[in-house]
């Protein structure tokens, strides 16, 4: 991959064509981030429904209709749906290879492509160079990976290019082998790939460079002219460099390299369709060129001269020709736009470089664009012309190749037909339709095939007749102007008529009529060429005459209507639309409208008829003077009843004077005097006019407005004293005829006023205040004093004094009401149970228990009634004290419920003794005696009254926790185990056991027994519980001793072998039965055997615990190697070792691997191998061993074989 250092780099993938296919398999360009371009329009068109995302490698075909088949990053492929093909996932490509991927069809095959690939930097190019094969007949046409990452060779740098052979069919792949001058170049043929390369040595090696911390010498370009006779690479190395090679397509051989004179990081490069220019990219900082350098003869000193710099004005990334012959450039990193070379064939400023002129429509291509070998675009090995008769149905097709040897012609003309003719004559049953015509050629001298289409249009071009004239009304001169479609590159037969017998050849003709009226214009166009027609067009004119505007107008004055009159004429025709524009903005498309000017001054009235058949007057120009009308003003208040009223006006006119003006007082009075005064006699509403008159004869308009005339007030005064409040709401009743009120003056007789129409005023003490109002209307007129004689009396307060307390027992009452001002005089009690009282201090004995309500009320000397105080007091009965106890346990919480109670009343202290010094003060008291015994618990209550109750006495028994202990005997598996139970209780009998031996089994008994069957350790636990249920338990752990007598292992010996029997696990053994062993009361007897023996052991430990385990000896006639043929060194069968029957001794037993290295050794009985070698496991897979051994004769014994190792 490319490491960037704000330098824009380009990448470059080709698609490799084996068979000269059409122009349209390069037209859809799939690079960068998701962009596109689509070359079947020009320019090409954007495409935004790729899926790519990469920053160089990229590849991309089509079919010969120019339809996709299919992409890839050289990694990725994806289908004409943009969708991941089938199994097209893992190539050895990377997207960040420059050239990633090249796609090449495989010759003699339309279904079979090739997609080779490059691996990138990254990897320092380890995956090397690899093809994976493509067949699109799969998948219903959508192609799937049939073969995936063939290898060519490893490692491989990121270059690589493609050259059709001389032949004209097969073709060359050429990749550049890294840090090297070597060219090794692969043959493809209809046969396939060829595995044995051409080597060639050219130019200087590209040295390893990592001074930007990555491979930047396997980074470059590699393309290729489109003759194929020329190459060049170049590197992005720190000192890299461009070299240019011939190439020999015949034999696959780059040579006569030399170098180009560039700074360094030289990318870009891409040869004219002629391939005679060549233009490189510098992508050195801040050089932002072009070179464009003449290479038609290969001579490097004219090379050199003939070099030309395109100033860019952006950094210089990939280059690619496209199907039009122009060279596309990308520019700015992850610009959304292409440079291009429209004319790279031509030398200098005439290659035409255009700066970003192709739009992506916002996609980017990075760095990078797809590559195709020019000969897609340069048709070259086969071709065919064609010539199509008047008939526009037969078809005289021409065929040519440049193919060597006998030649085969197979031509498709596209409607099902075909010929095997080299020049056939073909007629086509339907014309008027577009066929597709494929010439196939193959030689005797090759397996593959060129293939050559074109596009036959035998569609008739019929062009479409169309015209567009000018008239002006009141001119007879007519322009016409032709504009059929022609739908061809022709020159039309043209054919006027005019109407009036009058005709033209010309184009784009011009006539002149002598008369108005209505004519129809014919226009006959047509092509007399092969596949061509005529069409007609007619359309209806109107030659008009023009009307002529004129008007009148009535008398001017602003602000009145004035009445506009047409008086327009014209000679034939009616006039039917008028249009005004009366000089102060405003118009109007009346025939005679009306006007009214807001402002006096000169206006210019425009005016314009249009006729019936549209044709439209000369504008008519009047200038009118309109006069202005007195404007008008007064003034008046409005006042009461019976007061004089002035009345002033004022009047101004524009260019004139007031001659006269005229009052109306609404009162039925009038007046034509200046300023004049009137009385009202009625309050009311009077509406006033007011008009003048000018000496232009314009009145102003009428001026009207009202005056109301008020009436006398009359106040009110509304109060709401209360007593024990000092303050009191005063509410204006006041009221008047005609207007409202609008001002209230209070005075409250304690020297303070207010001003609001309701209002609450406070007094600062207990007394009678006369309080006075006058109110104003909103006129101003004022009323007469209204006065009102206020009390402000004192409110006593009741207070009644008392506690609560028991039934049956006397209770005191005292009255402890209050007043500010005054006395009180009476009171009065109601006492709850329909007895009642007026005395304020006195006593009472209650006969009933519960809540009962007391009231008291009192009154004051100026008869003020205090609230009404209701309060609760509360009579207690007797409570009754009374309880239940458990017999218990010492320490254990005594089981004390508390069963006392009271009829009404609630109870609130305890008194607890419990017979032991220790006493309780809460009702439901927890406590635990520290001594067994028997106690008199004793209990008394009171209540929240202090109502109390009588005491009451129980009797409990406290019992002590028993002391529980156990011992026991043997603790061998198998043997009864005898439990001593030593418990016993200082206070109370126990009456209950319960024992625990860890085993699942359990017991009641006093004294139990158990046998343990297995040896280990257990939990032991015994709980004893006396008769008020005091329990304890103790828990110990017994160890019940294993018996593990073991005889040994199963074995095999051989007859007359003495065998040395292992018995372990005791300290006393015996084996039965004695036969044949030298001593059957020992653990290592020595047996020797002359048949198949089995023997048992029996032995006892040091705890004398008993034990029996047997072994079965096999004996064989004489010596013996077995060996096991397989083993699993994590399985059961760790080691793999031979089993030596008869042998006295073991002289050597190898493992040798597949290669013949010796991976164990061992001369030890019972000993064998781990599947390791010098400390490593060992692959899984077959190992060979050798086995030497001698017996007990002397005789040496030698066995070998195989064994599988299994992991």
């Amino acid at each position: 991959m490319i490491k960037l250092k704000s330098i824009l780099l380009f990448c470059l993938n080709l698609t490799i064509p084996i068979t000269v296919l059409f122009a349209q398999q390069g037209n859809n360009w799939y690079f960068g981030f998701k962009a596109g371009l689509n070359f079947g329009s020009t320019p090409p068109l954007p495409l935004l429904d790729g899926q790519l995302n990469t920053k160089e490698g990229c590849s991309t075909i089509s079919d010969t209709k120019g339809d996709l088949l299919f992409y890839t990053n050289g990694d990725t492929v994806y289908n004409k749906q943009h969708q991941i093909m089938a199994n097209g996932t893992g190539l050895y490509g990377h997207i960040s290879s420059f050239q990633s991927s090249i796609i090449i069809p495989r010759p003699g095959s339309d279904s079979l492509f090739y997609i080779f690939t490059a691996d990138a930097q990254e990897n320092t190019g380890a995956r090397g160079y690899n093809y994976s094969v493509v067949d699109m007949s799969r998948q219903g046409g959508l192609g799937q990976v049939i073969e995936k990452n063939t290898l060519l060779y490893a490692p491989s740098s990121e270059r690589m290019t493609a050259v059709r052979h001389n032949n004209g069919v097969d073709v060359w792949l050429i990749t550049h082998v890294p840090v090297a001058n070597e060219f090794r170049t692969f043959l493809i043929t209809c046969k396939g790939v060829t595995s044995i390369p051409v080597s060639s040595f050219s130019g200087d090696a590209y040295p390893e460079d990592t001074r930007q911390g990555f491979r930047s010498d396997l980074i470059g370009v590699f393309k290729a002219s489109p003759d194929g006779k020329l190459l060049i690479t170049s590197t992005y190395s720190e000192t890299g460099f461009a070299q240019l090679y011939s190439f020999n397509s015949a034999t696959g051989i780059v040579s006569n390299a030399f170098r180009l004179p560039l700074r360094r990081l030289s990318i870009g490069a891409e040869f004219s369709a002629d391939s005679k220019m060549l233009y490189v990219g510098d992508v050195f900082p801040g050089a932002h060129k072009i070179y464009q350098y003449d290479v038609s003869t290969y001579n490097p000193t004219n090379i050199l001269n003939s070099r030309y710099e395109l100033n860019v004005g952006t950094t210089v990334g990939s280059m690619q020709i496209g199907p039009d012959n122009k060279i596309y450039v990308v520019g700015r990193e992850l610009d959304s736009f292409l440079h291009i070379i429209e004319q790279p064939q031509n030398i200098g400023a005439a290659c035409s470089f255009k700066q970003r002129s192709i739009s992506l429509s916002g996609r980017s291509a990075w760095v990078g664009l797809p590559s195709f070998m020019p000969s897609l675009f340069i048709n070259q090995g086969a071709s065919f012309d064609y010539s199509i008769q008047n008939d526009c149905s037969t078809v005289n097709f021409t065929g040519t190749s440049t193919l060597q040897g006998a030649l085969n012609w197979y031509w498709e003309f596209g409607d099902g037909n075909t010929s095997t003719l080299q020049n056939p004559v073909h007629t086509y049953q339907n014309s008027g339709n577009i066929y597709n015509v494929t010439l196939r050629v193959s030689s005797n001298l090759f397996c593959g095939e060129l293939k050559v289409g074109k596009p036959i249009n035998l569609t008739r071009v019929i062009p479409e007749a169309g015209f567009a004239h000018t008239l002006q009304c009141g001119n007879y001169t007519v322009s016409f102007t032709d504009t059929s479609k022609l739908k061809g590159n022709f020159s039309p037969d043209v054919m006027w008529d005019f109407g009036d017998g009058a005709t033209s050849t010309l184009q784009n003709p011009v006539h002149t009529y002598t008369s108005t009226g209505k004519f129809k214009v014919l226009l006959r166009i047509g092509n007399n060429a092969t596949c061509g027609g005529f069409d007609t067009i007619s359309k209806i004119i109107s030659i008009e005459a023009k009307p002529i505007a004129n008007f009148n107008h009535s008398t001017l004055c602003n602000s009145s209507p004035i009445q506009f009159t047409d008086i327009s004429t014209i000679s034939t025709g009616t006039i039917s639309h008028w249009f005004w524009d009366f000089g102060d903005k405003s118009t109007s498309t009346q025939k005679n409208p009306v006007k009214t000017y807001s402002i006096a001054g000169n206006y210019t009235v425009k005016f314009v008829t249009v006729s019936g058949t549209g044709c439209v007057s000369d504008t008519v120009y009047r200038t009118i003077a309109v006069s202005s009308k007195p404007i008008n003003s007064f003034t008046v208040s409005d006042t009461c009843i019976s007061n004089i009223t002035r009345f002033t006006g004022t009047s101004d006119v524009t260019n004139g004077n007031i001659t006269g003006q005229w009052w109306d007082f609404g009162d039925s009075s009038v007046s034509n005097i200046s300023n004049p005064f009137h009385t009202y006699t009625v309050p009311g509403n009077y509406r006033i006019r007011f008009v003048t008159m000018a000496n232009t004869g314009c009145a102003s308009d009428t001026l009207s407005r009202f005056i109301s005339i008020g009436s006398k007030p009359l106040a009110a005064i509304a109060s709401d004293e209360q007593c024990g409040n000092k303050q009191v709401n005063f509410n204006s009743q006041s009221s008047n005829q005609n207007q409202p009120l609008t001002g209230w003056h209070w005075s409250f007789g304690d020297t303070n006023t207010g001003i609001q129409e309701n209002i609450s005023h406070t007094y600062n003490a207990f007394d009678d205040y006369q309080v006075k109002l006058v109110v104003v209307s909103s006129f101003g007129c004022v009323s007469d004093t209204a006065r009102k004689v206020i009390q402000v009396n004192a409110k006593p307060t009741a207070n009644p004094q008392y506690i609560d307390g028991c039934l049956g027992a006397p209770i005191e009452f005292t009255d402890n009401s209050s007043i500010e001002s005054g006395f009180i005089n009476q009171r009065h009690w109601i006492l709850g149970d329909g007895t009642t009282s007026q005395q304020k201090l006195f006593t009472k004995t209650f006969q009933t228990a519960g809540d009962l309500e007391i009231k008291l009320a009192v009154t004051s000397d100026r008869n003020c009634v205090s609230d009404t105080v209701t309060r609760q007091i509360n009579i207690e009965s007797k409570p009754i004290a009374n309880f239940s106890i458990a017999d218990g346990c010492v320490s254990d919480q005594l089981q004390i419920i508390n069963q006392s109670n009271i009829g009404t009343g609630t109870i609130i202290k305890h008194f607890w003794d419990f017979g032991d010094n220790s006493t309780a003060t809460v009702a439901q008291p927890i406590y635990r005696y520290g001594a067994g015994g028997n106690y008199s618990v004793r209990y008394m209550t009171e209540s929240k009254n202090g109502c109390k109750s009588d005491t009451v006495k129980n009797t409990v028994l406290i019992e002590t926790k028993p002391v529980v202990d156990f011992s026991f005997g043997s603790t061998c598996a198998g043997k009864e185990v005898i439990f001593q139970n030593i418990s016993n209780n200082q206070a109370g009998t126990i009456i209950a056991w319960q024992w625990n031996f860890g085993n699942g089994e359990n017991s009641g008994l006093y004294q139990p027994t158990v046998t343990y069957v297995q040896h280990g350790i257990y939990p032991v636990s015994l709980t004893a519980r006396t008769y008020n249920g005091c329990s304890a338990t103790l828990s110990k752990s017994i160890t019940i001793r294993k018996v593990n007598i073991f005889a040994g292992r199963d074995t095999v010996t051989a007859i007359g072998q003495p065998l040395q029997l292992s018995g372990s696990g005791a300290s006393s053994y015996n084996w039965s039965p004695p036969q044949y062993l030298d001593n059957p009361t020992i653990a290592n007897p020595v047996a020797i055997l002359p048949v198949d023996m089995n023997y048992i052991l029996s032995a006892i430990t040091d705890e004398g615990c008993i034990g029996v385990d047997t072994i079965s000896i096999k004996v064989y006639k004489g010596p013996e190697i077995f060996v096991p043929t397989a083993f699993v060194p994590e399985g059961i069968n760790r080691v793999f070792m031979p089993i030596l029957i008869g042998m006295k001794a073991l002289i050597s037993f190898e493992v040798y691997n597949r290669w013949g290295q010796r991976v164990y050794q061992t001369n030890k009985f019972n000993e064998g191998w781990n599947g390791q070698f010098n400390g490593k496991a060992q692959v899984a897979g077959m190992y060979i061993w050798n086995v030497r051994a001698l017996d007990y004769m002397g005789i040496m014994h030698h066995r070998k074989g195989n064994v599988v190792l299994i992991r």
